[in-house]
């Protein structure tokens, strides 16, 4: 089907010269050798985490250094593209897609490299570079955005190439409204991210990326460029918001409803038994010393906190099973409230029951969460903005915004370390996440898997403590989903049907289960409880590791584009098999359409 170099069919080196001359000086990148780009690659993550990664080795860069080789094996093959595309103008993605199509020649489409599945980057293919495509976003804030009839109200416009780096930088100079958004500066808005569901931090009280998109301008696999929305498009649409990136077209740009700021409160929940807490306490202190010094904590907080010093059994861990299961149950909380949880109390370093982020005043959340919450615990040492009891304690801080929040990272930077430099030299109004999941290594990449947990294991409190308490999820750490996810009818979008009835994403690292590749005792745990297809992977965080995901679908008469889209599947592969029935565009999680 594809032509690959050294057959017969490849292009001579006139047609890429050709190629190279429409395209116009220094557009036509060759890839060097990849030892050299697993150097420039680790460089950057090293210095920058995924920031200066997307401008490295011509876009070839992976967020996770050791997957430019084939199967993230350093010294093994290469997976890189032989050419790239540092697409600046519409022509420029136009005419590649034209010559791949010609030619036979995959595409593959990248705006950072944050992919876990590493599904932004094919041997053998032409790669459509969107890092220093024209920024959108600098346009300001739509305040009625018309689309299919519809008054969408105030609306932002992204280019296909822009980070929520940039996209935090147009909303904070309007400073009035926020966007459902990734967390981390470094992810892409138009790409992956979006086109896979969309997960961040204010999914139950905004929705997902894929609820609040409502136009897209994409180049197809005919050359052509089309608006796409709900009236223009609809089938398309419905694709674009759930069927993956790299996967219909190159998304230039994207159009999504954005929401009147609101005071942040960030709190964190924290196991005092955790080892890195207990290894945090002086040396010698007797039991029931009371201790005040400032906690580890991921809400910018320096305030001390005091506590007693015991050592909390691991039993301890089932009153926050309880918590999580009654005032924190994502299934049926105020939709005000999203965040992170560790099953095991794992998150954030090891030590972290739970990481809050709460739309409102301090005043609200006290009322809301924080007073039922001193109760469930138990914790009577009320401290200002965070308490203690005897086996847990939470700190709180209020915020202006979000965004106040996510900038006190620049606001706090020390010139010589790479906050300054992400802060000052590239100009984003934040660093935060900008070294999250971007490591040399092969780390989660091609590896963990990403899990539902649906809204029915929340309610049967007996079966969710004993999944809870099985060994592997003592160290799973997971997505709050529930609220505004719960919303749209599971019809209007592409994501997994499932996804609308599901209470939270758990994630799982290979390290969980190291007796074996195919993490056999993790996949036995998941058939048990939450098998598929009301529990399955979600494409926006999951690696598409088939030694586990292949068993797992097996056992139920699913491959693994099954276990992602269930139902939808049909209608994403015919819809594949329509807007692009030569393949131009694939990738590790791509849909791959049925022959016709």
């Amino acid at each position: 089907m594809y032509c690959d170099p050294g057959d017969p069919c490849w292009p001579e080196d006139q047609a890429w010269n050709d190629l190279g001359e429409e395209l116009g000086a220094g557009v036509l990148k060759t890839i060097g050798p990849v030892s050299e780009v697993y150097r420039q690659c680790s460089e950057a993550i090293t210095a920058y985490g995924g920031v200066t990664a997307n401008q490295i080795a011509n876009g070839t860069c992976i967020f996770a250094g050791a997957c430019v080789y084939k199967d993230c094996k350093v010294g093994g093959e290469p997976n890189l593209p032989v050419y790239s595309v540092e697409a600046t103008r519409l022509e420029h993605i136009q005419a590649t897609i034209n010559f791949a199509r010609k030619h036979r020649i995959r595409v593959a489409v990248k705006s950072t490299g944050a992919s876990y599945a590493v599904a932004d980057q094919e041997p053998h293919s032409i790669l459509i570079w969107m890092s220093n495509f024209p920024k959108r976003s600098t346009g300001g804030v739509i305040e009625n955005f018309h689309s299919c009839g519809t008054n969408h109200g105030p609306a932002l416009n992204v280019g296909g190439g822009e980070t929520w780096g940039d996209v935090f930088n147009a909303l904070i100079a309007d400073g009035r409204y926020m966007a459902s958004s990734g967390a981390a500066v470094t992810v892409g808005g138009s790409g992956g991210w979006l086109q896979g569901g969309g997960l961040g931090p204010f999914d139950r009280s905004l929705g997902l990326g894929v609820d609040n998109v409502v136009e897209y301008e994409l180049v197809l696999a005919d050359g052509s460029l089309k608006k796409v929305n709900a009236c223009s498009e609809p089938d398309l649409f419905w694709a674009l918001r759930g069927g993956g990136g790299g996967n219909w077209g190159v998304v230039v740009a994207q159009t999504s409803k954005v929401h009147p700021n609101r005071p942040l409160v960030r709190a964190n929940i924290v196991w005092m038994g955790a080892a890195a807490i207990q290894a945090s306490i002086p040396k010698g202190l007797p039991t029931g010393y009371r201790l005040c010094t400032p906690l580890p904590n991921s809400i910018g907080s320096s305030d001390t906190v005091c506590w007693n010093t015991t050592i909390p059994a691991p039993s301890t861990l089932s009153h926050w099973h309880e918590v999580l299961l009654g005032l924190l149950n994502p299934a049926t909380m105020d939709k005000r409230l999203d965040g992170y949880y560790g099953l095991g109390c794992a998150w954030g370093g090891g030590f972290m029951c739970a990481d809050l982020y709460f739309q409102g005043t301090m005043a609200e959340f006290e009322d809301a969460f924080l007073a039922p919450l001193r109760k469930a615990f138990g914790m009577v040492d009320k401290q200002g903005n965070a308490a203690s009891g005897a086996d847990f304690v939470y700190i709180a801080k209020e915020y202006k915004s979000y965004y106040d929040y996510a900038g006190t990272d620049c606001a706090n930077a020390q010139p010589g370390t790479p906050q300054y430099y992400i802060c000052n030299t590239v100009g984003y109004p934040s660093a935060n996440g900008y070294n999250a999941d971007a490591q040399v290594s092969q780390g989660g990449y091609e590896s963990r898997v990403s899990w539902m947990l649906p809204t029915s294991l929340f309610a049967d409190k007996a079966r969710a403590k004993e999944f809870f308490s099985t060994p592997p999820m003592q160290y799973a750490t997971g997505h709050v989903l529930g609220g505004a996810v719960l919303d749209p009818d599971p019809k209007t979008t592409s994501v997994h049907p499932h996804m609308r009835s599901t209470a939270m994403e758990i994630l799982l690292n290979k390290e969980f289960d190291p007796s074996s590749p195919s993490m056999a005792n993790i996949r036995a745990i998941l058939d048990k409880y939450v098998p598929p297809p009301h529990g399955s992977p979600i494409l926006n965080h999951d690696a598409r590791n088939l030694e586990v995901l292949t068993p797992l679908g097996e056992t139920h008469g699913m491959d693994w584009q099954q276990l992602y889209w269930g139902e939808n599947l049909d209608r994403l592969q015919k819809i594949k098999a329509d807007v692009d029935p030569n393949g131009v565009f694939t990738c590790r999680n791509c849909v791959q359409a049925r022959p016709k």
